[in-house]
């Protein structure tokens, strides 16, 4: 996948402090990536691969793992099954991760501390949100299902609605689009660094979320407009 390579800079919008306290008062439309975000499965999803491929007696090459981030299940399922056509059945590997995933979504992934007191804050004040993110719609719905969540969200999307990975702005833009508001008037939510740029450079204020796996923490600072490393917004 190709990189973005953007210098940190402050966004023209971030004028004064920003704290996941005064945000609701700055901006109407609140943009989150789920995993690894809002969602503690970020570990789940990097053992995920390893796991089902060391069954197999194939080590992924970091390089290779990395150049995937950001795109679709299904894409990724097809990139690997591709490298390794000698070893591994596509539809096989699908199937293993399609019946893990949701059995994780399902029973097992939770929120992170707070997260879910933070988007009960924001709709009580009546902002709009929108769920932007790499995991395919059949495991949000099952997360979603579980937790009760449709209904805090007025639009949400994957990669796969927009046709694009998150090395582009689509997804935010359209999500944008959907709440009615203008770039200005939102603020994106993402762990990864490489969304982070893209959404920064398209012009959003951005809002970066530790999860110990990315990047180190000075890097992650260095490309949002504010990092948290809790949700706990009092």
């Amino acid at each position: 996948m190709e990189q973005l390579s953007i210098a940190p800079q402050k966004n023209n919008f971030a004028d004064g402090h920003l704290t996941l306290a005064s945000l609701p008062q700055k901006f109407k439309g609140f943009l989150f990536d789920m995993d690894g975000t809002l969602f503690d499965s970020m570990t789940m999803w990097r053992h995920l691969m390893p796991d089902y491929l060391r069954t197999h007696g194939i080590e992924l090459p970091r390089e290779v793992h990395k150049s995937m981030q950001g795109n679709s299940l299904g894409k990724v399922v097809e990139i690997v099954a591709e490298l390794y056509h000698e070893h591994l059945d596509e539809r096989e590997m699908f199937e293993y991760y399609d019946q893990r995933l949701k059995a994780a979504y399902g029973e097992q992934v939770a929120f992170k501390p707070f997260a879910l007191e933070y988007l009960q804050h924001l709709r009580a004040h009546g902002r709009r949100l929108a769920l932007v993110t790499t995991t395919d719609r059949v495991y949000v719905d099952v997360l979603f299902e579980r937790f009760g969540l449709h209904d805090y969200f007025e639009v949400i999307l994957t990669i796969s609605d927009v046709g694009a990975g998150k090395n582009k702005p689509d997804i935010y833009h359209e999500a944008a689009r959907r709440l009615g508001l203008g770039v200005q008037e939102c603020v994106v939510f993402e762990d990864a660094l490489f969304a982070l740029e893209t959404a920064r450079a398209a012009g959003y204020v951005t809002v970066g979320v530790e999860d110990h796996g990315h990047v180190d923490d000075e890097t992650l600072e260095k490309h949002c407009d504010l990092m948290i490393k809790s949700w706990d917004w009092a």
